[in-house]
Parts: C-alpha cells; sequence; structure tokens
C-alpha cells in the first residue's frame, strides 16, 4: 500500500520489522555466548584467553605470523638498553601456537593437558 506521498509503507514496515526481528535474533545469540563464557569461566578457563583465541583464529595464518613478529619487534625495541621506562608486566608476550596434529589451539602460558 502507497500513500499519498507514493511511499510504499507496508514495504517499509515489512524491512524494519525483519531488522527488528533480526535484532531479537542477535540478542539471543549474545546472551548464548555470554552463557558459554560463564560455564567456561566456572570451570577455571581464563575468558580473557579463549576472547584471544577466537580473535585469533578469525585471522589468516600469514596475518597472525605478522602480528606476532610485529609484537616481537616492539617488545625487542622497548627492552632496548635504551630504554628506561619500569615495567609494570613482565615483557614476555604471550604466544599462541596452533596444534601440529589437531585444530587445537595452545596458550603458551597455559599448560593444557594433552599438549
Amino acid at each position: 500500500m502507497t500513500d499519498a506521498a507514493g511511499i510504499p509503507g507496508d514495504r517499509i514496515r515489512s524491512f524494519i520489522e525483519r531488522v527488528e526481528h533480526l535484532d531479537d535474533e542477535i540478542k539471543a545469540l549474545s546472551e548464548g555466548k555470554k552463557e558459554v563464557f560463564a560455564e567456561a569461566k566456572g570451570e577455571g578457563f581464563d575468558v580473557k584467553v579463549l576472547r584471544e583465541i577466537l580473535r585469533l583464529r578469525k585471522q589468516d595464518k600469514d596475518e597472525r605470523d605478522e602480528h606476532e613478529s610485529l609484537l616481537d619487534l616492539y617488545v625487542r625495541a622497548m627492552e632496548s638498553p635504551g630504554h628506561h621506562k619500569q615495567r609494570r608486566r613482565s615483557a614476555k608476550p604471550r604466544r599462541i601456537f596452533s596444534c601440529s596434529h589437531c585444530t587445537t589451539w595452545v596458550c603458551g602460558r597455559s599448560a593444557l593437558q594433552g599438549h
């Protein structure tokens, strides 16, 4: 149906309702993610590390390698003899490796059983 200005109101309403429905689905999925992270935290897993693994898995191998190389370079530059500021944390970067025989990701700081 079009109103006096020639704008198809029913079609606009249809788009809006579809987007609202998708927003509801996204909200439900976000709640589901929160529940999964809460479950993982309850079992003793570090949620920050899990989120980092998710972020890394979205990158391709070349992008991960480049990021790690730059991270190492920057950390070494900060530790050079001309650096006088006190470090608050260990400057050793956290490394996350892919397991060579499966699709598991292993954090260099944690001792995961079986890897």
